[in-house]
């Protein structure tokens, strides 16, 4: 979630994973837009228990709510920016925007046939959760950098 990239306590992992993705695409600048699927709820808000994130009380920290997810803003959003393609990584993202997908991406041997889906007239794809791109290393990268030099054409071309 996006969130996590730029919420209170970013991932550094994650946010140089991300930018190792955009650098390997080589897609002009301005073609790429992180659009959050959630935002951040307020505190003591009452979001449902499936949403909420709790700290041990012990640590003196306030309970702090999970990111609310917004299916509907998310792709009213991308609608108006005039997205061609949405790049979703994980199960749990992924689930959110589109109930209708049921692969991911094979990195291995991607395929327009598989963890792909057209949402709308937009081409959702769907990728692994950023953790396991992070487990596999700098192989994690490279191997969705592959998978995206064959599945999407760059803007502009």
């Amino acid at each position: 979630m996006l969130g996590l990239e730029a919420g209170a306590a970013p991932s550094a992992q994650r946010r140089t994973l991300f930018r190792t993705l955009i650098r390997g695409l080589g897609w002009p600048p301005g073609s790429i837009t992180f659009w959050p699927m959630a935002a951040p709820a307020a505190v003591g808000a009452a979001a449902p228990a499936s949403q909420r994130t709790r700290r041990p009380a012990a640590s003196g920290r306030a309970v702090v709510p999970a990111p609310a997810a917004e299916p509907d803003l998310f792709w009213r959003g991308v609608a108006e920016i005039e997205a061609r393609f949405v790049l979703c990584f994980g199960a749990r993202a992924l689930a959110t925007v589109y109930s209708g997908a049921t692969h991911h991406v094979d990195l291995a041997a991607p395929s327009p046939d598989t963890g792909v889906y057209t949402v709308d007239g937009v081409t959702l794809l769907a990728l692994p959760e950023p953790s396991e791109l992070l487990r596999a290393g700098q192989e994690g990268a490279q191997a969705v950098v592959r998978a995206l030099h064959t599945l999407v054409r760059p803007p502009g071309v």
